[in-house]
Parts: structure tokens; C-alpha cells; sequence
């Protein structure tokens, strides 16, 4: 364990940890749920003992995935370009971490309707979160600049659509769950490859 460094091991949870959030919260719904990833699958997921076990995995992932930006954004200078933003970026995807917390402890103890609409304002905070962080990381020599604009884009089309749907205007929780699933595929992806740039200084 001493081998690894703190940027490995921060390269190491960007790579892992959202990877483990999306396939077992894919999984929680698709097996163990009611055949979708919406909330109301994952409430039903969760209506067995041993089922409850899966619900901490989603979490582990999404603090690793935390852990690995704050190394990321630690490791920009307050005076290299994008510490600002990435810095914001970050505070704001630690709230959505946090709301997601909060939402499946109310999922636990079947206050999944209410924990809801905290995990919808989380990941419009944390889709704010993510659109600093790519925008700031594009603005960098060592990163792939096409990379972090595409992701930008999907945050705020993802942004965009969550305000939609807290404000109830032509978004439903269906569409909504179904625009979601594509933007953390692509956040997962975008985690990797950032993650495997860190393992590689």
C-alpha cells in the first residue's frame, strides 16, 4: 500500500469508483428492482435485508470518484489556469455526494419520495460541479481539451434538464431517470479517462 502515491491512488478511485457506482446502481435497479433505473427500482431493491448490502456500493464508488477530484484539483496551483473553477467545480459535486448520502439513508428508511427531491437539487449541483471541472480542465496543456469540452456540453445538458424537472416543466421523473442514465455513462467515462492521466504522471 505504501507504493502507491496519492495521485495513483486518486487515478486509481477516478477510474474504479465510478465504474462501480453505475454498474451496481444499474444492477440494484435492473436486477434486484422493478426492470429500470428509476428510483421507485432502486426503493424496491432495497425492500430485502440482504438486498441493503448492494446500497452502500453506489456510494463507495461516487466517494472514491470525490476523493480522486480533489486530488486532481489539489495538484492545479492557485495561480495555473482553471484552479478557480475546479476548485467551485469540486465543492459542488462534493454537495451532490453529499445529497446522495442523505437520499439513500431516506431510501433505507422508506422515505425514498422525499429523499428524492434532494437527490435531484445534489445532481444538479453536482452536473454544475462537473461543468467547472471540465471547463477548467480544458483550459490545461495536459489534458485533452475536445475530452473536457464534450463533457462540459453533456453537464449542461444535464443541468438544463434537472432544473426542468425540479421545476416540473415538461420533464417527468420517467424522462427524467432516462436522460440521467446516459450523462453519468458518459461522467463514468469521463472519470476513466482522466483517472488513467493521472496513473500515467
Amino acid at each position: 500500500m505504501g507504493t502507491y502515491s496519492s495521485r495513483s491512488l486518486a487515478g486509481l478511485c477516478l477510474i474504479i469508483g465510478p465504474i462501480v457506482a453505475m454498474v451496481s446502481w444499474i444492477l440494484l435497479g435492473l436486477v434486484l428492482g422493478s426492470g429500470d433505473t428509476s428510483m421507485e427500482a432502486f426503493e424496491d431493491a432495497l425492500s430485502g435485508d440482504w438486498e441493503r448490502i448492494f446500497a452502500i456500493l453506489p456510494m463507495l464508488g461516487i466517494f472514491a470518484s470525490l476523493h480522486g477530484l480533489m486530488v486532481l484539483q489539489s495538484g492545479i496551483e492557485s495561480d495555473d489556469s482553471g484552479h478557480a473553477f475546479s476548485l467551485l467545480g469540486v465543492r459542488l459535486w462534493g454537495f451532490n455526494v453529499i445529497s446522495a448520502l442523505v437520499l439513500l439513508g431516506l431510501a433505507l428508511g422508506g422515505s425514498v419520495s422525499i429523499g428524492q427531491m434532494v437527490g435531484n437539487l445534489g445532481e444538479v449541483m453536482g452536473s454544475i460541479g462537473i461543468l467547472l471541472i471540465a471547463l477548467a480542465l480544458s483550459t490545461r496543456d495536459d489534458q485533452n481539451k475536445i475530452i473536457q469540452l464534450i463533457m462540459a456540453v453533456i453537464a449542461l445538458i444535464a443541468t438544463v434538464v434537472g432544473v426542468l424537472h425540479i421545476c416540473d416543466l415538461g420533464v417527468d421523473a420517467a424522462l427524467y431517470d432516462n436522460l440521467l442514465t446516459p450523462y453519468y455513462i458518459v461522467w463514468t467515462i469521463w472519470s476513466v479517462i482522466i483517472g488513467w492521466n493521472l496513473l500515467k504522471d
